[in-house]
């Protein structure tokens, strides 16, 4: 996390190699997200949401999401950028749940969802 601040830092000041660190980044995370949506069925048609979550991201690395945006808007009608209902901790256990075909009760997420809009 600390890498990623000085990163930001120094992109955001004009160092070039921080700049392409950070183009890097996005192209990789980039093709991430194109893989996983062909795996989906998802086509150039269809509007993809986007749910920015992680170090880079938590630091508001406009950098990054603008350069992500860009390999992505080639690709996509449409870019919808939303901020996530939970933590990615919270998302993680949700999805863990659903593998053993389990949930959480609903009293509990809307519960921890009035608890991380207070802090957000």
């Amino acid at each position: 996390a600390l890498f990623a601040k000085i990163v930001k830092a120094e992109a955001e000041k004009g160092d070039t190699i921080a700049q392409s660190i950070i183009g890097d980044a996005a192209e990789s995370l980039s093709k991430g997200v194109l893989a996983v949506s062909r795996r989906m069925s998802l086509t150039c048609k269809d509007e993809l949401d986007i749910y920015f979550v992680g170090g880079m991201f938590d630091h508001h690395s406009k950098i990054l999401i603008r350069s992500i945006l860009k390999h992505l808007s080639s690709k996509y009608k449409k870019l919808n950028v939303k901020k996530p209902a939970y933590p990615s901790a919270v998302g993680a256990l949700i999805v863990a749940l659903r593998e053993l075909n389990m949930s959480l009760p609903s009293e509990v997420l809307k519960s921890a969802k009035r608890e991380i809009s207070r802090a957000w």
